[in-house]
């Protein structure tokens, strides 16, 4: 076990984070330039992290060896522009990629608080980490457009469509999940995406909060009530969706289970999990079941988001968790600490669960415009129907709300995608340019997620 003696810097507002050290009596080797987030030695004495987590706070960090100790001679609290180098959990450090000797390890370091020292905890070979690195894929903070399909049995003439695109990130359904589908060639198509001339990102879309009739758990006799954690058909229509307990055991099983859905999602090689109706807490029926169990649905889904993300990242350092919707929960850092982004849907624009109308539903602009006469007479039949059916959809709420809670989560160094469902060329061009002037990344699309588009450019 070999140790190092702390170096502490202090933010003014008095909050102490440890630096970073690693070298001394441990042999220290990188390769600079190899990757934006490894740690980098810059010469013998000095070492450079370019983007060192610790809670919701990142910093640049210059470290300097003063035997027989590295101290810290720059730090610099930054916004989260690069992946990260280093994250400070509790009182383990994690060392996303260490390359020595050409070979790469995970690196964590335990804290000691009494005697300010780090041991060194497991140095872990990890031979994909230079090969997730090297592979060209941009960091998840330089992706700048995205592409976003579920609803359709994803054919050959398909993957060649994204694979040849410009996108940056392309969000998936985890197909062999669909109880009619599970022979899909999931990891092929992974890989060539990655591969593709333009390497891309590839997330594994999945809905945390709500089961799925067509998916591979679901079991004869499964209703609302039974089993008990089912409690409720989908608020907004949407046919064979089920509100559920999600901290009950048995749906937690589902997907950190042994040869859960987690597990297959890891091993068919995703870069990522974007996660849906994380917004379950808010849902009335959900609200109910909580009651009655005697717990709070909001922290139990911080809980639940938190225990999927340290599932996969105690796997795979770099694994990328994005959250979809419930943009409100930007204030507490704990789920901050378990994702790298948010999402938000139908910021301006929104459809029907039916796919009826498809899109172009206009949320209200302000506060002051929802629910007034002026705001439902300007929608079309279609999507005033989609109003006056579905009393608490987004149609409901304004742009201006969404856009209150999406500006602070940018304001703490948050990526901030949204997902708008618009098809008119001048709702599409609205959408981006407003989305990107606000610095968010912005898709548009219809509401079933099944039609494919080249990136959207907006010629000034």
């Amino acid at each position: 076990m070999v140790e190092h003696n702390l170096t502490h810097m202090t933010k003014p507002t008095n909050k102490t984070i440890y630096g970073l050290f690693f070298c001394g009596a441990v042999a220290c080797a990188s390769s600079p330039g190899h990757a934006v987030n490894e740690a980098i030695v810059e010469s013998d004495l000095s070492i450079s992290i370019p983007v060192l987590r610790f809670g919701s706070d990142y910093f640049q960090v210059g470290l300097s060896y003063a035997n027989p100790n590295w101290v810290v001679n720059s730090a610099s609290e930054i916004d989260s522009t690069e992946a990260v180098s280093a994250i400070f959990e509790g009182s383990t450090l994690t060392i996303n990629c260490l390359v020595y000797n050409d070979s790469e390890y995970t690196l964590t370091m335990n804290l000691d608080v009494e005697s300010s020292s780090l041991a060194l905890g497991t140095a872990a070979e990890n031979p994909g980490c230079a090969d997730a690195l090297g592979s060209g894929k941009p960091s998840l903070a330089k992706v700048s457009t995205w592409f976003y399909m579920i609803d359709v049995n994803l054919e050959q003439d398909m993957v060649e469509k994204i694979t040849a695109s410009e996108y940056d990130m392309v969000v998936l359904d985890f197909i062999p999940s669909e109880a009619n589908n599970t022979d899909f060639p999931m990891a092929a198509v992974v890989a060539e995406l990655q591969s593709a001339p333009k390497p891309k990102l590839v997330m594994a879309y999945i809905d945390i909060g709500q089961a799925e009739d067509f998916r591979s758990y679901w079991q004869p006799g499964w209703g609302v009530g039974n089993p008990e954690w089912i409690t409720a058909l989908d608020p907004d229509g949407w046919e064979g969706n089920f509100p559920v307990a999600y901290w009950h055991d048995d749906w937690r099983d589902i997907w950190l289970g042994v040869d859960g859905y987690l597990q297959d999602i890891l091993d068919l090689g995703f870069d990522g999990v974007y996660l849906d109706w994380i917004e379950a807490y808010s849902d009335d029926n959900i609200i109910a079941a909580a009651q009655k169990d005697g717990v709070d649905p909001r922290q139990e889904m911080i809980w639940w988001v938190t225990d999927i993300a340290n599932f996969t990242r105690n796997q795979q350092p770099n694994f990328i968790v994005i959250g979809q919707n419930a943009a409100e929960l930007v204030a507490d850092d704990e789920y901050l600490n378990a994702v790298d982004a948010i999402a938000q849907e139908q910021v301006w624009f929104d459809g029907a669960a039916d796919n009826d109308p498809p899109g172009d539903c206009p949320l209200p602009r302000t506060e002051a415009d929802v629910e007034t006469n002026a705001y439902v007479s300007s929608l079309s039949t279609a999507c005033r129907e989609q109003y006056e059916t579905f009393t608490d959809s987004t149609l409901h709420v304004s742009s201006e709300a969404y856009i209150s809670e999406l500006a602070l989560a940018r304001e703490k160094g948050v990526i901030v995608f949204t997902v708008d469902y618009a098809l008119q060329p001048d709702n599409v061009n609205f959408v981006f340019e407003t989305s990107r002037a606000l610095g968010f990344v912005p898709f548009a699309s219809n509401r079933a997620l099944n039609l494919f588009f080249p990136p959207t450019v907006i010629e000034e």
